[in-house]
């Protein structure tokens, strides 16, 4: 609107009465919504990326087969091998560790390894 009315006051032969200048800067006002809305159309955004955006969509489902896989061996342990393997993550760093709890966690996951490439 305020182009409208600045190339209102510069315009020359001026305007015989309000209502003509209404329509006149209406008219006006939307032929520059009008550019404004083909000028964002035009608008470039830069180089188109040559590669996806995402993650490869391929590595995805292969994840998440792998991902079934382990969730289903873990399925079909008993609870003594799942409470071997989860023992891992509850262990502090640097505190020795009985070797007995060592041997069952590493037979676990062992066993776990056998079932999911089986699968």
């Amino acid at each position: 609107m305020q182009t409208a009315a600045l190339r209102a006051l510069s315009r020359p032969e001026g305007f015989d009465t309000i209502d003509g200048l209404a329509k006149w800067m209406v008219v006006v006002a939307w032929h520059e919504v009008q550019a404004e809305w083909r000028h964002q159309a035009r608008a470039e955004f830069g180089e188109v990326p040559d590669v996806p955006g995402g993650p490869d969509p391929a590595s995805v489902v292969e994840g998440r087969l792998v991902l079934d896989a382990v969730v289903d061996g873990l399925a079909s342990m008993d609870d003594g091998e799942r409470e071997a393997i989860a023992s891992a993550f509850d262990d502090d760093c640097g505190v020795p560790q009985d070797a007995r709890l060592k041997m069952r966690r590493y037979r676990a996951r062992q066993r776990l390894s056998l079932l999911v490439d089986d699968r």
